[in-house]
């Protein structure tokens, strides 16, 4: 199929389907933006990795818990967006998506951004609002980020302290939101 573009959002909570079968998506080989938005999932289907050409998936507002590691054969994701679930952690591999250039993990209990952020060396856009997170670790010194957003929080490790040079770099950034 050519299809390049599919949206399946509100399918399970808005119009009353009880379930949404994925076994069908590795015929969607040109798909390049997937969205899953806000339909009660409880995972990433692993048959996101048949989707080679995937340039965007949005899985916000759903249960999710876990990132496949299928995810990593979509080596053209260039954003990630799995706003409002309930992942605890970043899987190491998640961190091998080169292509990755905006990663939303607002609204997850994650606790921490791990090191290995510094490896998505074309990120660009990283959103960790209304999340756990309490620290950045120095690695995102590597990136280039174009918009960093994250919460108040982190007020009370410096973030304002601008004789830091780690902090300088962070306040160059093009847009930071801190609320």
């Amino acid at each position: 199929m050519s299809l390049e573009t599919l949206y399946l959002d509100h399918c399970l909570t808005k119009f009353n389907v009880h379930f949404l079968d994925f076994k069908n998506l590795k015929n969607l080989k040109n798909l390049k933006h997937l969205s899953l938005f806000d339909n009660d999932l409880t995972f990433i289907p692993r048959q996101i990795g048949t989707l080679h050409q995937l340039e965007e998936l949005i899985m916000f507002a759903n249960r999710i818990k876990i990132i496949p590691f299928e995810i990593t054969y979509c080596r053209n994701l260039k954003e990630l967006n799995l706003v409002g679930n309930q992942i605890i952690e970043l899987p190491q591999f998640l961190f091998e998506m080169k292509s990755l250039e905006i990663l939303n993990i607002s609204g997850n209990p994650i606790e921490s951004l791990p090191q290995e952020i510094g490896l998505l060396s074309n990120l660009k856009v990283l959103y960790i609002e209304d999340t756990k997170i309490t620290f950045l670790p120095k690695e995102l010194l590597k990136l280039n980020l174009d918009d960093l957003e994250c919460d108040s929080h982190f007020n009370k490790i410096g973030i304002n302290n601008t004789g830091n040079p780690f902090i300088k770099k962070i306040l160059n950034i093009t847009l930071i939101s801190i609320k």
